[in-house]
């Protein structure tokens, strides 16, 4: 998808740049008198794009690789190892709590529910099977 739209936009930008003017490169032009000067050129209300794509898609790629689950996690490395982890809040760090694990809403409680259920329908079924065979050895 950043590729569909990056290429597009970049060799339309190298075919405006085709047209500015060549000047031979002068070592003492670029570096010369002015050199710690920032020289503002009025755009007449024109947005020029080609400055702001690359910036755009920097976030984006940040977004999309920046954001990912190895990531934070290695973000939160970096956070333990320099000692500010400690006083961020537990969600920060991806620690959860047992209560989080569980979950607390109406499925996390079904689940639950279904868990005990099976676990009590398995004691009842091994009393009942102790119960048969204690009672099939006392008759012998």
């Amino acid at each position: 998808m950043l590729l569909v739209i990056e290429v597009p936009v970049t060799f339309y930008i190298f075919y405006l740049n085709l047209n500015a003017p060549m000047l031979p490169y002068d070592w003492d032009r670029v570096h010369g008198e002015g050199w710690l000067w920032i020289t503002k050129i009025p755009t007449n209300g024109r947005i020029q794009f080609d400055r702001w794509i690359p910036v755009g898609t920097g976030f984006l790629v940040f977004a999309v690789f920046g954001l990912g689950k190895d990531a934070m996690t290695m973000y939160r490395e970096w956070l333990n190892i320099i000692g500010i982890g400690k006083f961020l809040p537990d969600f920060v760090m991806g620690i959860k709590k047992e209560r989080s694990q569980n979950g607390s809403g109406i499925a996390a409680q079904l689940s639950s529910w279904r868990q005990k259920r099976s676990a009590e329908q398995k004691t009842r079924r091994r009393d009942i099977y102790d119960i048969e065979n204690s009672a099939g050895d006392t008759l012998l």
